[in-house]
């Protein structure tokens, strides 16, 4: 094995156990939210304080996509409505950037 390849399991296995354990070692949130994209292309952890927000008792995380808006709340894929004071629509980050020097690699 590459050195590279070992310090990159040895990367994602401390970086794992960490968001494991800010999730409160919740197996349903630990599967959802850890990424399954290798250490180094993306960001592989929230902000502070995010992981450990998800926990709170006044916070109930959905991982079903939402397939309406109602007076009230949304609603997801199951058809349960989820009653919110604010709907905040993020769809990632912005990917058309490029920067000023080349990037070569694979495809």
């Amino acid at each position: 094995m590459h050195r590279s390849s070992e310090d990159q399991k040895i990367s994602r296995e401390l970086v794992t156990e960490l968001m494991a354990e800010q999730l409160g070692h919740d197996p349903r949130l630990t599967e959802k939210i850890t990424p399954k994209f290798p250490v180094g292309c993306r960001r592989m952890t929230p902000g502070s304080g995010y992981l450990q927000s998800l926990v709170k008792p006044n916070v109930q995380v959905v991982a079903e996509s939402a397939v309406a808006i109602t007076e009230d709340g949304v609603v997801d894929e199951s058809g349960n409505e989820h009653k919110v004071d604010v709907i905040i629509c993020a769809t990632g980050f912005d990917v058309s950037f490029k920067p000023h020097f080349e990037v070569s690699g694979r495809n």
